[in-house]
């Protein structure tokens, strides 16, 4: 009788060592999976503010010559998913890129023309920024 118990003592213990070895595995898929849905989630935020930017530049730009008073302003979030992210916009290349740190996303642009105050094509934009036609080519300040 003493031996029966020392048997199942025995394939309790291993019983147990197997659960928690299958737990610790689910654990580190668990974890890996939610770090790559984080990066998608920063990668779809970081395409939402490219596409927001690269509409609001190419609809002031369509508005064309003609009207050379108007002025357009938008307000960018101060963070990507709570993580810092800069805009860049390269009139000649026609592209906007959103940098977020851990990548970076970009989308395209139909015009050209387009700099910023001091008159340079490639630009870093703020996040509350003031968009004004001038003579059909658009300042960005």
């Amino acid at each position: 009788m003493e031996k029966m118990k020392a048997q199942a003592g025995i394939e309790f213990l291993i019983m147990a060592g197997i659960m928690l070895v299958l737990f610790a595995f689910c654990v580190m898929i668990y974890v890996m999976e939610n770090d790559e849905a984080a990066n998608w989630n920063d990668a779809l935020e970081a395409d939402s503010i490219c596409f927001r930017v690269s509409s609001a530049i190419n609809s002031f730009a369509s508005l064309g010559a003609s009207d050379t008073n108007s002025t357009y302003w938008f307000s960018l979030p101060p963070y990507v998913n709570y993580k810092s992210y800069s805009v860049r916009v390269a009139g000649n290349a026609m592209l906007v890129t959103v940098d977020y740190g851990t990548g970076a996303v970009g989308c395209r642009l139909q015009t050209k023309n387009i700099a910023n105050s001091t008159g340079s094509n490639v630009f870093i934009m703020a996040t509350n920024a003031t968009m004004k036609n001038n003579g059909g080519a658009l300042v960005v300040s």
